[in-house]
């Protein structure tokens, strides 16, 4: 590697009055840690120690006693009285076995993922005093290391490779205030660090690839910045073999921080040539080496470089640059002038563009937009939910409304055709009343045609479980309670098996909603048998031979509120109580998948309601009149609810007359 001393100043910014006051509280502790003292003052220790010292916690091997008998110092501390402990010592003292343990020289045990969790505590606080005294105590401490399984973690009697990657972490933030003379310490221990960590990785092959990058990215950015050639190359030679991306990058982060501006367009080069393709995790851990890289470009009027690289980030690896980062990058675009960067920032953001969008377009040229992407929502997930808000431009007629739906784009595919009824629908079920969403329903499947658009809304990837027919179990219950409707569609599915859907407990809660509508609630009684009968054997759940079936809470609160307390009626919650015990009595196993048709009519009773017709509503409502004298929660018109049940099954024969079964 060359050092060029006229190279444009792409330097590292070196403070050169910055005091080593972290260094010497590391080295502070560290000697307390010797002496086991931790209330006693330490004389200052020179910063110059803090390689030797931070490889003796981390790298060595844990210390015997002077006397020679093996026993550690951790262990002899466990003794000492509590006035002194630390939260280590503590962890050593009530860990398992450690009564007979520290006498016979066995290990203690400890969970390793709760000493990470409290260093990385410590890290995010800076707690850097408390952080390395935590370290050197694991280090001088005969500790054997649990998961979050409790089982043994095999580390080969050293440190667990966690521990690595941990301390890395901190090194690299420490590193991010030194000096250059501070700098050059902490290098010379991370390459100790870089050493070490392919032994301790021989038995640990399966970790995490993104934790792995991470730590290389903290070890070798550090030396980089060192502008040593020495260190530098002692890096490149302690990365293992197969890396050539991290040897790359560590050039790169070489040359930009010694300023050889040069050797810099060169390394990127291979980038736009193809001959390095970085993985997103190198990405990502990597960013802010592009990003300073940007950065410098922008202030030297060097747009070509910036360009390029941004347009490889984004467009062609998939890399997007977080808000943060982007916001900073435009402002020193505006103070540069650098117009060309600007705009491939603006451009290279799919989200800013989709935000941007969304707030300018109009339902229909949204519509248009996404049929010219040509999105498939039966195989995407995408979040459109915000298209309905652009629904309140429409007029409230309905011949505005029925203009509107021709709007629907012709050439749009058949996913984005079964959305755009979708979105209509769930707006008018949301703001208008049933004969208004009924008049829709009608045009859409006999002037238009969108009858199979219709039934092919439940293949949304997005919306499946409130589209199509599960939205208009909600236009039964909420605006115009629709008793007899939700009947009619709820047989219409159930004798149409052909047509894909899955009823859900928010189906039936929307059904034995509308039924609490008129003064008697007793027709809630069939909706609840079916209900049972469907979906009931998944209540139930083994879990660990402890057993339990319940109700989805939103139905039990509705039954117990609005009902046993409501309407004064406690036969419902005895039914729901005895169908638990037949569950629990009678299922062994959750793998069952039915329910004795004799016993749920036989637990019904007198409540049990084969179907549902104008005589058996009247009856009831007559048999129970004296009893329950209470008013509904909605307005409930019989005659209404009739006339609206009438004219939906006249839209569900033309719907399947308009269908093709076999593309069911």
């Amino acid at each position: 590697m060359e050092r060029f001393d006229n190279a444009l100043p792409f330097r590292y910014n070196k403070s050169s009055h910055r005091r080593l006051g972290y260094y010497v509280s590391i080295c502070l502790i560290l000697c307390e840690v010797a002496s086991f003292n931790m209330n006693k003052v330490p004389q200052r220790v020179s910063s110059f120690g803090i390689g030797r010292l931070t490889s003796d916690i981390l790298l060595s091997k844990a210390s015997a006693d002077s006397n020679g008998n093996g026993k550690h110092k951790a262990e002899a501390l466990v003794i000492r009285n509590a006035g002194t402990q630390t939260m280590i010592d503590n962890w050593l003292k009530n860990a398992k076995v450690v009564t007979d343990s520290m006498k016979n020289g066995k290990t203690v045990r400890l969970h390793l993922p709760v000493v990470l969790k409290t260093l990385q505590r410590l890290r995010s606080t800076d707690n850097r005093a408390s952080y390395f005294a935590l370290i050197s105590k694991i280090q001088s401490s005969r500790i054997a290391w649990l998961n979050i399984a409790d089982k043994p973690i095999d580390t080969g009697g050293a440190l667990p490779v966690e521990f690595f990657n941990e301390v890395s972490s901190m090194i690299y933030r420490i590193s991010l205030t030194c000096d250059a003379q501070e700098l050059r310490l902490v290098s010379k221990f991370l390459l100790s660090l870089l050493h070490n960590y392919k032994k301790s990785m021989e038995r640990r092959a399966a970790f995490d690839l993104k934790v792995k990058t991470k730590f290389f990215r903290n070890c070798l950015m550090p030396i980089a910045r060192t502008e040593s050639i020495a260190l530098t190359t002692e890096a490149l030679g302690a990365i293992p073999m197969g890396q050539e991306n991290l040897k790359y990058l560590t050039e790169l982060a070489f040359y930009y921080h010694s300023s050889q501006f040069t050797k810099v367009v060169c390394q990127l080069n291979k980038i736009n040539s193809g001959k390095i393709n970085l993985s997103a995790n190198e990405i990502d851990a990597f960013f802010p080496l592009f990003f300073g890289i940007i950065q410098s470009s922008i202030m030297y009027d060097d747009e070509q470089t910036c360009v390029r690289l941004i347009t490889k980030l984004s467009k062609d690896w998939g890399y997007q640059i977080d808000p943060h980062s982007r916001g900073l990058l435009l402002e020193l675009c505006e103070k540069y002038a650098a117009y060309q960067v600007m705009s491939v920032l603006e451009v290279s953001s799919p989200l800013l563009e989709w935000k941007r969008l969304q707030s300018q377009l109009t339902w229909e040229e949204f519509m248009r937009h996404l049929s010219y992407l040509n999105v498939d929502l039966f195989k995407e997930n995408q979040d459109l939910d915000f298209l309905q808000e652009k629904l309140s431009i429409v007029g409230p007629n309905l011949k505005a409304w029925e203009i509107f739906l021709h709007k629907i784009p012709d050439n749009a595919n058949p996913s984005l055709k079964s959305f755009a009824v979708n979105t209509i629908l769930m707006y008018l079920v949301a703001n208008k009343r049933l004969p208004f969403v009924l008049s829709i329903l009608e045009h859409l499947i006999n002037e238009m045609g969108y009858a199979q658009q219709l039934v092919d809304s439940g293949k949304l990837l997005s919306i499946s479980k409130y589209s199509g027919f599960h939205c208009l179990f909600k236009a039964f219950s909420v605006r115009n309670p629709a008793i007899f409707s939700s009947y009619t569609l709820f047989k219409f599915l159930e004798q149409n098996p052909q047509i894909p859907f899955k009823f859900t407990s928010l189906d039936f809660y929307y059904m034995m909603q509308a039924c609490l509508a008129g003064a008697d609630h007793h027709s809630l009684y069939f909706f609840l048998f079916q209900f049972i009968k469907i979906m009931g054997p998944s209540f139930y759940v083994d879990n660990q031979g402890k057993p339990s079936w319940a109700l989805p809470t939103s139905i039990e609160q509705l039954l117990k509120h609005k009902v046993a307390k409501g309407r004064g009626d406690d036969r419902i919650m005895q039914i729901v109580n005895e169908i638990r015990n037949w569950f629990l009595e009678h299922r062994s196993s959750a793998s069952d998948t039915g329910i004795d048709s004799a016993f749920l009519k036989q637990a019904f009773g007198d409540k049990y309601l084969p179907n549902l017709t104008v005589k058996s509503m009247i009856a009831l409502e007559q048999k129970h009149r004296n009893k329950h004298t209470f008013s509904g929660d909605e307005q409930y018109y019989l005659a209404d609810d009739l006339r609206s049940s009438r004219r939906l099954q006249r839209i569900l024969d033309s719907l399947m007359g308009n269908i093709n079964i076999k593309q069911l």
